[in-house]
């Protein structure tokens, strides 16, 4: 008999193991030879960092970098740091530790240290040891605390960083670093910056956002001629002495938004000639007095958005010679005087957008040679002849969102070159003869949103290369006849969202060029006979939700390119025989939404190039022979949402080059033998929504290259065995939302090809040879069905499938050999369900697999399986990979008894967890071959006693010696009790 004692054994009863992780540091290499430590406590970081010195490392390089982050020190000295050759380090972060205390000689003996990076800590002040960091280019005290900083003299430091702290002044802070080049102390609680950087010559950056600072005085800056980059925004600065930049004669860029500067006279950026980006933004500028950029001769842009700004006097910009973007936004300006822009000769973009602008000088845009972009957004002024003529270089101008009412004769007299005029919601409501004359080359104009409500026959005289016109969102209830005469170069021509009531002949009259028209919400009525006439070269048209209800002979006549059509949400109520004629270049035809009910023969005559047409939702209850006949070249056929009940056998003569039929969410009951005979190239057929109670055999014959089929959310019961003969192609089938209960045997005979199935929700029983003949199908899901009865043989057929989904739903059964045949299996999954029985050999023939789980693992875990059979694994294999344990878990489920056998064929199972059932009994021999197991979970059953013989075989359980009857199995589980044979050695 087993002796217990004297075998290792390491059965879990009761208790989980407690894991103690120990700190230790890894070397990593690259070019300089990184020493990383993580999460390590103080008290452990010297014995980490000498055993990973004894690990023969690379200590005696001469470029070594070391990281100890995301631990708790709180205090750090010089013998915390006791690595080895401390000369060789160049790089030290210590970020992320929660310090408060940096003794002053914590670096003494890495006197070859060049960066230097403390950051994210919680210190309140640095104090270090002269001279032990004379090599030091870098450091970096970011995101702690900081209200002292005292460090010695540090002849090479080019680059502190000291943001996020606490400092309230940098008076004697900086003046030891005299090589100091960039200088960030963003974040801080700075209020005034005195004469701080005298010793600091060769500063080129200087970063002091985001503080408190209401004073500067005027010799801060003095004598850093190198600076290239200043930061001062988000501050409390409103006074700036005269010439405080005087002296910065290379700064490139100056930041001071978001302050409380009022006034910018002309004495506040004298000297900074070489100043490219200049930001004002977010302060309350009330006042930029005249020649106040006089000195800033390169400017590039600058931003004054968001002032107080409420006038623009003459030459305010003078000096801005080379300024190409300039942005004007978000302020209280009323005026812009005469000769405001002058000087700005190079200026290319303005944008005056979102002002409250009443009055503009005709000379106000005089001296602007270059400006091609102008944005006048949203003001308030008045629309005015000639008010742009001096402006002859302007190729955009916007004006949307004005309240202009008329638009007067020469209200752009003198924008030769101009290429875009948006005027998009001005309330305008006439325009006067001659109001775009002179605009010959305008391409683009955009009258949107407006009031208008007639469009007179001079109204758009002088475009006459516009290429685009939108009127859309207007008030137009007539348009005159030759009121786009002149306009022959136009290509897009919106009207959509007006009350044009009828479109009249000649109406577009010299449009010869249009390609698109849209005439999208109107409120016509009725298209006159040949009222396109002229619009040779149309492509598109669109009058769709308008209130047409008749499409009589020869509406369309004339339109002999047009490719597509939309006629989509009208009252269309009948379809003239030859109502399409004349569109022999037809592609799209979209009749969606009417109440046509029914099609009759002739109705598409003379479209012999559509390719796609939309019939659905017309209310059609009837389709007679013929109806499509003539449409050869028909690719796309939508049929949705109508009332069509049969599908008689000559419904779709004419067809041959169908590829995608749509008659889903109908009121099909009946499909007739032979009712898709002539539709052997559609691809893709959507019959779901219907009513169709059986699938009769050869119901799909004809459709030789179907591809998808859906039939999802019908009222089928039953699939009659040959149902889907013919579909030798077809690769995804959609049944869910149906009514089947039973697959019976033989119910996808001929879809070899199918690679996806989606069967309804609910069934209960899968016949014996169900799935066969589904050779390429790699994916299944079966959802909630309530007893479902997986029988022998189940899913004979399905040699390619590699993922089974069984979920939401109560498996009653599994019977033996029920996953037979399923060779190319990967993944079975149980989601969300529970199973009864689990019969004997009821996995056999399932290889390399993985149930419920990754590689390795056999997971029945909470499925409240009642009866597992003996043998239910019998010659069946786990998916496996190196170094990783096998393992069953079976956890938590409802078994009474572990049974001889139970687990033949897992004999190399590492890992077996039965907690949490209802055991009571454990048979002789339920443990038999598993010689291989190491760890056994019982816990949590209902067992009264252990005896030696129950764990027979398991040879290799447990490896720490412990007697294992007393792990406090009676203090935690008064439900388990061992038996005395177990409880003493023998």
């Amino acid at each position: 008999m087993l002796r217990i004692s004297t075998k290792l054994l390491y059965l879990w009863l009761c208790l989980l193991p407690v894991v103690l992780m120990y700190p230790k540091c890894f070397w990593y290499p690259g070019s300089c030879s990184l020493l990383k430590c993580k999460n390590i406590i103080r008290s452990r970081l010297g014995i980490a960092l000498s055993n990973v010195a004894s690990e023969g490392n690379p200590t005696q390089e001469d470029c070594l970098y070391l990281d100890i982050s995301h631990s708790n020190w709180y205090s750090i000295r010089s013998a915390d740091l006791n690595v080895k050759n401390p000369l060789g380090y160049k790089e030290i972060r210590l970020n992320k530790n929660n310090l408060t205390l940096i003794a002053e000689d914590t670096f003494t003996r890495f006197t070859n240290l060049k960066r230097l990076f403390i950051k994210d800590n919680r210190l309140e002040s640095v104090r270090l040891v002269n001279n032990s960091l004379r090599q030091l280019e870098q450091l970096d005290l970011s995101y702690n605390k900081i209200k002292e900083f005292n460090l010695p003299k540090l002849t090479n430091l080019t680059v502190l960083v000291l943001a996020y702290n606490q400092l309230t002044s940098l008076k004697s802070l900086v003046c030891n670093f005299e090589q100091l080049q960039e200088l960030v102390v963003n974040n801080n609680n700075l209020t005034v910056i005195e004469d701080c950087f005298k010793c600091n010559k060769k500063l080129k950056v200087i970063n002091l956002s985001s503080n408190q600072i209401y004073q500067i005085d005027s010799n801060a800056f003095n004598d850093l001629s190198e600076l290239i980059y200043l930061s001062l925004n988000n501050n409390n600065i409103s006074f700036l002495h005269p010439k405080t930049f005087e002296s910065l004669h290379n700064l490139d860029a100056l930041n001071l938004q978001n302050n409380n500067i009022s006034i910018l006279n002309s004495t506040i950026l004298v000297g900074l000639a070489k100043l490219k980006y200049l930001e004002l933004s977010d302060n309350p500028l009330s006042l930029i007095e005249p020649f106040a950029f006089s000195d800033l001769n390169n400017l590039y842009n600058v931003y004054l958005v968001k002032g107080q700004i409420k006038s623009l006097k003459g030459n305010t910009f003078w000096g801005l010679k080379t300024l190409e973007w300039m942005s004007i936004e978000g302020q209280p300006l009323k005026r812009i005087e005469s000769y405001a822009f002058n000087g700005l000769e190079t200026l290319g973009s303005l944008s005056l957008k979102d002002n409250e602008i009443e009055y503009i000088d005709s000379e106000a845009f005089t001296n602007m040679p270059r400006l091609y972009y102008l944005t006048l957004v949203n003001n308030r002024f008045s629309l005015r002849p000639f008010l742009f003529s001096k402006v002859k270089t302007l190729i955009y101008l916007k004006l949307d969102g004005n309240e202009f009412y008329n638009i007067e004769a020469n209200s752009f007299s003198g924008l030769e070159r101009l290429l875009e005029l948006h005027l998009y919601n001005c309330s305008i409501n006439s325009i006067w003869g001659g109001a775009f004359y002179g605009l010959e080359k305008l391409s683009l104009l955009k009258l949107n949103n407006n009031f208008l409500t007639t469009i007179a026959s001079d109204t758009f005289v002088g475009m006459h290369n516009l290429r685009s016109l939108f009127l859309d969102n207007n008030q137009i209830e007539t348009i005159e006849s030759s009121s786009f005469y002149e306009m022959e170069k136009l290509e897009l021509l919106t009207l959509f969202n007006n009350k044009l009531y009828g479109v009249r002949e000649h109406t577009f009259q010299g449009l010869k060029n249009v390609s698109v028209l849209n005439l999208e919400k109107m409120e016509i009525t009725n298209v006159d006979s040949e009222a396109f006439n002229g619009l040779d070269n149309l492509i598109e048209i669109n009058l769709g939700y308008n209130k047409i209800k008749i499409i009589k002979e020869g509406s369309f006549i004339g339109l002999n390119n047009l490719t597509k059509l939309f006629l989509k949400s009208n009252l269309i109520k009948s379809l003239e025989n030859y109502a399409f004629s004349g569109l022999t270049n037809l592609e799209i035809l979209d009749l969606k939404n009417n109440t046509i009910g029914s099609l009759k023969e002739n109705t598409f005559n003379g479209l012999s190039n559509l390719k796609n047409l939309n019939l659905s939702y017309l209310e059609i209850n009837e389709i007679e022979s013929g109806t499509f006949k003539g449409l050869d070249n028909l690719e796309v056929l939508d049929l949705s949402g109508n009332n069509i009940k049969k599908l008689k056998k000559e419904t779709f003569l004419g067809l041959k080059n169908l590829k995608l039929l749509s008659l889903q969410n109908n009121t099909i009951m009946e499909i007739e033998n032979f009712a898709f005979k002539e539709l052997n190239k559609v691809e893709t057929f959507y019959l779901s929504k219907n009513y169709i109670h059986s699938l009769k055999n050869n119901t799909f014959f004809g459709l030789s290259s179907l591809r998808k089929l859906s039939l999802n959310s019908q009222n089928i019961e039953t699939i009659q065995e040959g149902a889907f003969n013919g579909l030798d192609q077809l690769k995804i089938l959609d049944l869910r939302k149906n009514k089947i209960k039973t697959l019976v045997s033989h119910t996808f005979n001929g879809l070899k090809e199918l690679q996806i199935l989606y069967l309804n929700d609910g069934l209960n029983t899968i016949d014996k040879n169900a799935f066969d003949g589904l050779e390429s199908l790699s994916f299944l899901r079966i959802n909630n069905s309530e007893i479902l009865q997986i029988n022998s043989n189940s899913f004979i057929g399905l040699s390619k499938l590699k993922i089974l989904y069984i979920e939401n739903s109560h498996v009653d059964v599994i019977k033996s050999y029920a996953f037979q045949g399923l060779t190319s299996l990967k993944s079975l999954d149980f989601i969300n369900s529970t199973i009864n029985t689990i019969e004997t050999k009821a996995f056999t023939d399932l290889h390399n697999i993985a149930i419920n789980s990754a590689i390795n693992f056999l997971n029945l875990y909470k499925l409240s399986i009642q009866n597992l059979q003996p043998g239910a694994f019998f010659n069946f294999t786990l998916s496996s990979a190196p170094y990783l344990e096998n393992s069953l878990d079976i956890s938590y489920n409802d078994l009474s008894t572990l049974k001889a056998h139970n687990f033949e064929g897992l004999e190399n199972l590492e890992k077996l967890d039965i907690e949490g059932n209802k055991i009571n009994i454990i048979e002789p021999l339920s443990f038999t071959n598993l010689k291989n197991l190491k760890y056994l979970n019982l816990a949590n059953n209902n067992l009264i006693k252990i005896s030696n013989d129950d764990l027979e075989d398991l040879v290799d359980l447990g490896e720490n010696g412990e007697d294992w009857t007393t792990r406090g199995l009676g203090q935690r589980y008064n439900s388990s009790r061992i038996g005395e044979e177990c409880c003493r050695d023998e």
